[in-house]
């Protein structure tokens, strides 16, 4: 995988991979996968991406939930 640039500082990550509040379309609001796209193009991190959600999910006592995943954007 190439290198792929990301912030040190939490906050300014998440501010990079969270959608803002307020938007003027799809597009405006689907802009942070362009940030979080190049990040799941390997097996590997398909697999710890659906660990932690899962994960997650499990420590908010999630019992039921519907993951949606679009297999073409992950073989750039």
């Amino acid at each position: 995988m190439d290198q792929i640039s990301l912030p040190l500082d939490d906050e300014e990550l998440r501010t990079l991979v969270t959608a803002p509040e307020q938007t003027e379309s799809l597009l405006d609001y689907l802009t942070v996968f362009d940030v979080i796209r190049p990040l799941l193009q390997t097996k590997e991190a398909l697999r710890l991406a659906a660990y932690d959600v899962a994960a997650q999910a499990a420590q908010e006592n999630v019992l039921y939930m519907e993951i949606r995943f679009a297999p073409q954007l992950s073989m750039d």
